[in-house]
């Protein structure tokens, strides 16, 4: 159950996660997308490997982000490129989790 849910919650954000918005209101919401993904680690049940691998590794990338733009060693003209990178890393893992061809049938089916 954990791959649906971390599958859920980047389909969730990725609308909010833009590189025109203001870099405080991106963090925010990139903290909050790496505490859900360690409120679903930190569940006791049995998951796969793969679920495992997955929120651990959307989890990394969050903080890799957070820790980056928090102490301040950022130039504001390199963030749009580093939110875009964050899609990208965050799509490509959404992608391992249900693949496209999954997706159209589902997207197809609602």
């Amino acid at each position: 159950m954990l791959g649906p849910l971390v599958w859920v919650h980047l389909v969730m954000y990725r609308p909010v996660l833009l590189p025109d918005r203001a870099v405080a209101d991106v963090v925010v919401d990139v903290e909050e997308l790496a505490g859900h993904m360690a409120d679903l680690l930190a569940v006791d049940s049995h998951q796969t490997p793969e679920s495992l691998a997955a929120a651990n590794r959307v989890l990394d990338v969050c903080c890799e982000f957070v820790e980056r733009w928090t102490l301040g060693q950022q130039r504001q003209s390199t963030f749009r490129g580093d939110v875009l990178r964050l899609r990208m890393r965050l799509d490509s893992i959404a992608n391992r989790i249900v693949p496209d061809s999954e997706l159209e049938v589902a997207q197809k089916a609602s």
